[in-house]
């Protein structure tokens, strides 16, 4: 083999799991945005920070940071969850780009055919000012999860179970986007409000979780539930690294799909579907991750690490 080939190969085995699922993303949104928004204002914008952000993921991989130093491997490993927030609010004007009416009338003719009521509308008999505050108070924590998993697997060193959690968190996340693009749901909140006959009041995390998510949310990204999936995702990595805490792991799904549907932030197929979604990101990364780690551990042992 030539010095050219050899240098080719070592510089592609540079790319972890988590950049090519990244680059795929990025594809695709530069796709959506030539063909369906070339016609509309800040598409450029849009076009340019995507590009960017395929040079920040090739700027990591071509020039690979000392994976013997903490920092280095710590901001290896973790970068994408900062490109995730800006590929997030660049989503607002990509909803109702391909079809410009929500699918909330199918989402509740579903649940309606299931459960003969929509059950945030079932959730109104149990209404109480306190479980208002600890159902806002819960939803409101998952705001908090990722940066708290990865602070706590960073100072623990676990670094393959970062790997995995990074991977999976970014998967769950990049489908998420995309359905919020092709399928736009508003949510109960939105399409339902006329139903509810009991505010949801509270005096501190209930008014606190509604502003964050006015204004950090965008009208049709409901389905699924990013929450619910990230959920998931995490208690997944904490049951799976200790199983003394496999219960507290299940409680914390099971309570964010309720909060998500109390709050009527989500219907319930959003959670569900959210759910799935974590347990499909979940699968990838652990085959995809643990291919990749093999592989790299025959080569270079500091990559596979603890």
């Amino acid at each position: 083999m030539s010095s050219g080939a050899a240098v080719k190969n070592n510089y592609l085995d540079r790319f972890r799991p988590v950049d090519i699922a990244t680059l795929a993303y990025i594809i695709i949104e530069i796709i959506v945005i030539l063909i369906f928004m070339s016609d509309r204002p800040g598409w450029l914008y849009l076009l340019f920070l995507y590009i960017s952000a395929v040079c920040i993921v090739f700027l990591m991989v071509a020039f690979p940071i000392d994976y013997s130093s903490f920092s280095g491997r710590a901001i290896r490993t973790i970068y994408p969850v900062v490109l995730i927030v800006f590929f997030y609010r660049a989503l607002g004007p990509q909803l109702f780009v391909i079809f410009d009416v929500p699918f909330d009338p199918i989402i509740h003719q579903f649940e309606l055919n299931i459960f003969g009521m929509d059950p945030g509308f079932a959730m109104q008999k149990y209404i109480d000012i306190w479980l208002n505050e600890f159902m806002n108070f819960w939803y409101f924590s998952l705001y908090l999860i990722i940066p708290s998993a990865i602070i706590i697997y960073l100072l623990l060193k676990k670094w393959k179970s970062l790997e995995k959690m990074i991977l999976s968190i970014a998967v769950a996340y990049y489908l998420c986007f995309l359905l919020f693009i092709f399928y736009p749901v508003t949510g109960p909140e939105f399409y339902l409000e006329d139903i509810y006959y009991l505010p949801i009041i509270g005096p501190l995390f209930t008014p606190i979780t509604k502003i964050i998510v006015s204004a950090g949310g965008h009208y049709g990204a409901s389905m699924p539930s990013v929450h619910c999936a990230i959920a998931f995702i995490v208690a997944w990595r904490i049951g799976s690294d200790s199983r003394k805490l496999v219960i507290p792991a299940i409680l914390i799904t099971i309570l964010t799909c309720l909060s998500a549907v109390y709050g009527r932030f989500h219907y319930l197929t959003d959670a569900a579907a959210g759910v799935i979604i974590g347990g499909l990101g979940v699968w990838i990364s652990n085959r995809w991750q643990n291919r990749f780690a093999e592989r790299k551990e025959n080569v270079n042992p500091v990559f596979g690490g603890s």
